[in-house]
């Protein structure tokens, strides 16, 4: 179990690191004379609340200045819980696990710059079923087959949520994230951008069935090779949405298409007082669906 957590901690910070090289780089764009502290953490139910804070970097710089000796109170439904344990690189980990349906804040006090405060609820997770899998669902613009999955999500009208949905294939070595192919789906249309990320505002009545197509990442011959599949959908906060839907905008807008400049957004922060994003999110991962 120990050997687990300090695995889960790597895979976290990795993640993490990831969040804060967009978010240096878009700081240096806008505010290139000024050093402020960054706080992130995206977090999960059944885990610890693990938080990177550093400080403003340039977009030239190889590493990150992590700040050590942070303060941080923990609370849960605002009531106070422990302080964070500093874990090395930049890292402060609970020695509590999360758990869904509650409110969590953090009080960030970093010695001669300030006190931050960031709040966030961890949403219940929410169960997938009826799902269906299509292996030949039609064919793309370019001529490549796509296969589609359908599944259902339970709906409640009267309470507004925030879903992320994942579908990967299932390989000896790693798990790989499927291709999208072109979106049928009403409510993913309404979204506006080609991601998995939605909301229930469209759904209409107690239970939605949403399709996605998607595409193999592998073939033989020209033809497509057909691999397991898992389906993950995340429950996640208000925060959480709108920092995946800001961070694709900016990614498009700094990797623009080659004959396009690159424009900078900013990237959507819920930290008062500074940069980062502080949001949680729970998940039910459905059984491997062999095509």
């Amino acid at each position: 179990m120990k050997h687990f957590t300090i695995v889960y901690k790597i895979f976290i910070y990795l993640g993490i690191i990831s969040v804060l090289i967009s978010c240096r780089d878009l700081v240096q764009d806008q505010f290139p004379d000024i050093q402020k502290v960054v706080i992130n953490s995206i977090f999960s139910s059944q885990q610890e609340l693990i938080i990177h804070v550093s400080f403003t970097a340039k977009m030239n710089d190889t590493t990150f200045q992590n700040i050590e000796n942070a303060s941080i109170k923990m609370y849960k439904d605002d009531q106070y819980v422990e302080n964070l344990i500093y874990i090395g690189e930049g890292c402060y980990s609970s020695s509590d696990l999360l758990e869904e349906n509650h409110k969590y804040s953090c009080e960030i006090t970093v010695p001669n710059q300030g006190t931050y405060y960031c709040s966030d609820f961890l949403p219940k997770k929410q169960i997938i079923s009826n799902i269906k899998h299509v292996k030949i669902a039609g064919i793309t613009d370019e001529g490549e087959l796509y296969s589609s999955i359908t599944v259902k999500i339970e709906n409640q009208e009267n309470e507004r949520k925030y879903y992320q949905l994942i579908i990967k294939e299932v390989n000896e070595n790693e798990n790989s994230y499927v291709n999208l192919a072109q979106f049928t789906d009403p409510v993913l249309i309404s979204e506006g951008l080609p991601i998995l990320v939605f909301s229930n505002e469209n759904f209409n009545g107690n239970s939605y069935n949403m399709t996605v197509n998607y595409t193999a990442t592998s073939f033989s011959n020209y033809q497509p090779i057909f691999k397991p599949i898992q389906v993950e959908l995340r429950s996640i906060s208000y925060n959480y949405y709108q920092y995946l839907k800001s961070m694709y905008i900016y990614q498009q807008g700094i990797y623009p298409n080659f004959d396009n400049t690159p424009t900078y957004s900013n990237i959507y922060s819920n930290i008062q007082g500074t940069y980062g994003i502080f949001a949680g999110y729970s998940y039910f991962l459905s059984d491997t669906i062999i095509p």
